[in-house]
């Protein structure tokens, strides 16, 4: 009770990774299937201590001369403060090339916003000249382009049918008749050209 509280063996410190234990195999695995195979019993703690207080004193006595160590570090301090600034600069080196990629990406991507808007307002321009609207959908990814229209001819047959005006009529470019693709394609060639220049 004088020495504080009983110290149990699941509260010994654990093996470090270079730890060596000189027991057989049979005896290693069966502890290594045990909670306390990565733990130190008293005796290998013992043995462990006496093992580390030697190379202490070994180190001591190696590296008694202060003046050597002094003349060691200030000699090695430069090189190591080189490095750390190299490694420093490397570090914002990359931190700024990633913040240029972010930038670059939003910058990419504001330019396919702006692409796809300035072209379907090019050719809904084309397309409201004969009473006609459409839009253009361009996947930059794929590389195609979706194209959908309303044609006005589309909306008469729709009003002679007793359809509502309010109801959209989105037509695909494969159901459209020969003019009617014809006057797309140049609506859609026409956009393009005025936004090229």
């Amino acid at each position: 009770r004088r020495c504080g509280d009983q110290v149990t063996p699941d509260q010994y410190p654990k093996k470090p990774i270079h730890f060596s234990n000189n027991t057989s195999s049979d005896e290693v695995s069966s502890s290594s299937s045990s909670k306390r195979s990565e733990q130190f019993e008293l005796k290998e703690l013992i043995r462990y201590r006496k093992t580390m207080d030697a190379s202490i004193k070994a180190w001591r006595a190696a590296n008694s001369n202060e003046t050597e160590i002094v003349q060691r570090y200030e000699a090695i301090k430069p090189k190591y403060d080189r490095h750390a600034y190299a490694v420093k600069q490397c570090v914002n080196n990359v931190e700024a090339l990633g913040l240029m990629h972010k930038d670059r990406k939003e910058q990419y991507h504001n330019m396919k916003v702006c692409i796809t808007q300035q072209l379907n307002t090019e050719f809904r321009y084309v397309m409201r000249q004969q009473a006609h609207d459409g839009y253009l959908d361009v996947n930059f990814e794929s590389g195609k382009l979706a194209l959908k229209v309303w044609m006005a001819s589309h909306d008469r047959l729709r009003g002679q049918a007793g359809q509502s005006d309010t109801a959209v009529q989105v037509v695909d470019s494969k159901t459209l008749s020969g003019g009617e693709k014809s006057f797309t394609q140049i609506a859609l060639i026409m956009a393009l050209q005025k936004f090229c220049g």
